[in-house]
């Protein structure tokens, strides 16, 4: 008979607002991951210092309630919206409508009596749909003269891709989320002996993901800070989805661990660049070891290479 699961108490919280909100966030990141977040999404080929321009906006429907879309943004004149759902839903083309509507009315034009708008390019991200996702999704408009037109969005189903496809594709942004490949399977979980091999799963699939984010981090796709906003991400989802079980506890102190780990060599790199710049302006290095809290050993050693410099 399978050992009954061990469960801790778990907060009252509404996981798809958690999803919401961390999305949200990671498309605020450095601009070089999100430059790489839209190419790799809409096959684009911008240089990773383009310059974003958001142009989010909260709206208010007649029920006097908060309309919060994802992200709206703008590259190099062209508006691209990005809408995200845990799960399949059929009427979120009606809602991605609206949003392109409203943001096009914001930079609506004229020509004498034409008004124009301008609606985004869009793509709909589903972070866990089934392959049942159609590759489009489409809303049809019917007007008084009985004429139609068919307005179609590409749709992103984020487990029909592998890991390493989301990571030659530039999506480091998504990689948290890849974290509910896993969720149902522990849902179903019948007992202790399941979780626990479970659990040796879900670490070689943070293994895979850690690494994926360390390798875009290598190719200058993300910078350190991304790293460390990404790795948050995953910590933050594994919490959310993972956290009542305990028997998968070690997943969290990994993710921790390494949470850590970038924390601080990032914070060492961050401190020698600075410790550079001060050698640069021959200021003492009693002093600089000060002010970065670096060994001597190593801000001598950074002496000599901005000598050679």
């Amino acid at each position: 008979m399978a050992k009954k699961i061990t469960k801790k108490p778990q907060p009252k919280r509404t996981t798809a607002k958690v999803f919401d909100l961390l999305f949200k966030d990671l498309l605020h990141l450095s601009n070089k991951a999100v430059i790489s977040f839209i190419n790799g999404l809409f096959s684009t080929k911008y240089p990773p210092d383009s310059k974003i321009t958001y142009l989010d906006k909260e709206t208010v429907n007649e029920d006097l309630k908060n309309l919060i879309r994802d992200t709206v943004l703008r590259i190099n004149g062209v508006t691209y919206q990005i809408e995200a759902q845990i799960n399949f839903d059929a009427d979120m083309m009606i809602r991605v409508f609206r949003y392109g509507f409203e943001a096009g009315v914001l930079r609506k034009t004229h020509d004498g009596d034409i008004r124009t708008i301008e609606f985004p390019q869009v793509r709909i991200v589903y972070f866990e749909g089934s392959k049942k996702i159609p590759k489009q999704q489409t809303l049809r408009l019917r007007f008084p003269d009985k004429t139609w037109y068919d307005y179609k969005v590409d749709t992103f189903n984020l487990l029909d891709h592998s890991v390493s496809e989301l990571e030659k594709q530039g999506l480091a942004l998504l990689l948290p989320f890849y974290v509910l490949k896993m969720r149902r399977r522990v849902q179903k979980a019948k007992g202790e002996n399941e979780l626990k091999k479970l659990s040796d799963q879900l670490k070689a699939l943070l293994d895979e993901l850690l690494g994926a984010v360390g390798n875009l981090n290598k190719k200058g796709q993300i910078d350190g800070k991304d790293v460390e906003g990404i790795i948050f991400g995953m910590e933050r989802l594994y919490k959310e989805l993972f956290n009542q079980y305990k028997e998968l506890a070690e997943g969290d102190i990994m993710l921790e661990e390494k949470l850590d780990y970038y924390s601080d060599k990032f914070e060492i790199a961050k401190a020698k660049e600075i410790a550079k710049n001060l050698l640069a302006l021959d200021v003492e290095i009693e002093k600089i070891v000060k002010a970065t809290g670096l060994p001597l050993k190593t801000v001598k050693s950074l002496q000599a290479k901005v000598k050679v410099a």
